[in-house]
């Protein structure tokens, strides 16, 4: 993996973090992985990163604070939002998540929580891509 593309899990459950953390972690992707519990802790920590910064987030629509929705709308204003890559992961129905998402290039996909085995597999080859 490329050591610049940090993994952030973005998701206000705490559960959901751990779970996710352990699942990328026994599928090999053990450094560069952050949790963030809402849209705007995911803004602050990437504006605080080094520009040249590559970012894969798993990003979680329903939060307080800031939700996935609002987190995409601030991103498109960043200058590393051509080198952030999204997977939605959400509970929330497939249909009515991946229609307004395709209004963003940074979405990637999407899967339903909770993520799989199978999942990780996906995304170890979204960042062998991305390097």
């Amino acid at each position: 993996m490329n050591q610049k593309v940090k993994v952030l899990l973005i998701d206000d459950d705490p559960v959901v973090l751990f779970l996710h953390k352990t699942l990328l972690k026994k599928a090999g992707i053990i450094t560069n992985v952050y949790t963030l519990n809402n849209g705007r802790d995911a803004i602050e920590f990437m504006d605080s990163c080094e520009p040249e910064t590559a970012y894969y987030a798993l990003l979680d629509i329903n939060m307080p604070v800031m939700n996935g929705w609002e987190f995409l709308e601030a991103l498109q204003s960043r200058p590393y939002s051509a080198q952030t890559s999204i997977l939605l992961v959400s509970s929330a129905a497939e249909g009515r998540v991946v229609m307004p998402a395709v209004a963003y290039k940074q979405v990637i996909g999407y899967l339903s929580k909770p993520l799989t085995m199978d999942n990780c597999s996906r995304i170890l080859t979204d960042l062998a891509e991305q390097a």
